[in-house]
């Protein structure tokens, strides 16, 4: 049996003999003392209340308690390879970091993620402490800062396809398109099969007006996985501008019966119609 399961069995009888104990002083107070029932009645529920939610977040896998961090380990393990598997404690405090982002608590994040760069001994622990330094960072909008983190990745010649992918979203959130491009080439190169490169080079060519090669990263998103539904969806959109009603219908479709809400489907289409047609207009003055 391991050690935090023996742990979790003592902390659940504590709390049962805890209930179990604040029932029996109420009742004793009642039967033996004559106290009013509702004087203490209060007390009582918020204790056992309380025991109970004990309960609930010691056993609960995705909310605190001493299973959340093995719930993260499993969560994250591509990210986390085998990242301080020679230091229980660094490990712990990289998962508890992961945790703490999960739950917005990104001020607190960094700082463990900080703490434990300069301990990074192996190229699995560098690669996850980095990784998710810069997704901390990118989630506060400190964007520079995790493009310098994604670049130290590489030149230490430890990029993943998430890295290139995560650094081409990034240039082109800073309008750096050129640079964007050949991230995301980059991340296609690492592996082929993953279709939200595509999606991303779809969308960074969409945003620019080049649709014919928005339209050509979005069907290869789509040869992957049928289903992908940001693909279909860009697609809808674009069939739309250019008029095209079979192949906007036939995307809207595939958008729709893979989870695409059908009101923000048609919204996004009227919207992104209607300033194709005010950009006409100016054009035109």
């Amino acid at each position: 049996m391991s050690k935090n399961k023996i742990i979790r069995i003592v902390i659940a009888a504590a709390l049962a003999l805890i209930i179990i104990a604040v029932i029996t002083l109420y009742v004793y107070e009642i039967t033996v003392k004559n106290v009013p029932p509702q004087k203490n009645l209060f007390r009582m529920l918020a204790l056992v209340c309380v025991s109970i939610g004990g309960f609930i977040r010691l056993f609960s896998p995705q909310r605190g308690g001493l299973r959340s961090l093995a719930f993260y380990e499993k969560q994250y393990a591509d990210q986390l390879k085998d990242a301080f598997s020679d230091a229980p404690m660094n490990k712990k405090k990289l998962l508890c970091a992961i945790k703490l982002y999960n739950e917005n608590n990104f001020t607190k994040s960094v700082k463990y993620l900080t703490e434990l760069k300069p301990l990074c001994r192996t190229n699995d622990d560098i690669y996850a402490v980095n990784l998710f330094l810069a997704l901390v960072l990118t989630d506060t909008d400190f964007k520079e800062e995790a493009v310098k983190i994604y670049r130290e990745l590489i030149n230490l010649n430890l990029a993943t396809t998430t890295v290139y992918e995560n650094l081409g979203s990034l240039y082109s959130a800073l309008g750096n398109y050129d640079d964007a491009i050949a991230s995301l080439h980059l991340s296609i190169q690492n592996d082929e099969n993953n279709p939200a490169p595509y999606q991303n080079l779809a969308k960074l060519y969409f945003d620019t007006y080049d649709f014919e090669s928005a339209k050509r990263y979005a069907h290869a998103a789509l040869k992957i996985n049928h289903k992908f539904r940001q693909s279909a969806t860009l697609l809808a959109i674009v069939y739309s501008m250019e008029g095209d009603t079979s192949n906007a219908e036939k995307y809207s479709h595939i958008a729709v019966s893979s989870g695409e809400n059908p009101t923000d489907l048609k919204n996004a289409i009227d919207y992104f119609k209607s300033t194709m047609i005010t950009g006409s207009d100016t054009d035109g003055k």
